[in-house]
């Protein structure tokens, strides 16, 4: 009987109850997903240097940017580029939570305009 009650007991151990099968007690930061374009097209724009509130986010493979939303209504994005004019753009640091409760990432575009 001891046997089956600690069984039952790991196997619950990773489940949040009440929350389905894949939700666990594992800790989710609000976060943003930065894509920048070249305006007027859907080329990405890699090695550009960005910024949330001044902080700078992290390139990913993908060519995207990710930072962590900050706390407050709102935060100042700036992206920089050589050879581009600097963009900037408020957005938002509210942020949907899925079934479990975690935040989802909030996806941003910046579109950057080549200098002339």
């Amino acid at each position: 009987m001891r046997w089956r009650l600690a069984a039952i007991g790991m196997w619950l151990g990773g489940t949040t109850l009440g929350c389905g099968e894949d939700c666990n007690s594992e800790s989710v930061v609000p976060g943003y997903r930065i894509v920048v374009y070249e305006a007027g097209s859907s080329t990405p724009v890699c090695d550009a240097s960005v910024y949330v509130n001044e902080l700078s986010a992290r390139e990913t493979a993908d060519c995207a940017y990710a930072a962590d939303v900050p706390a407050g209504e709102a935060a100042t994005l700036k992206v920089e580029k050589a050879g581009y004019a600097t963009a900037t753009q408020q957005v938002t640091t509210k942020y949907e939570t899925d079934s479990c409760g975690k935040a989802i990432t909030i996806q941003v575009q910046v579109q950057l305009e080549p200098n002339p």
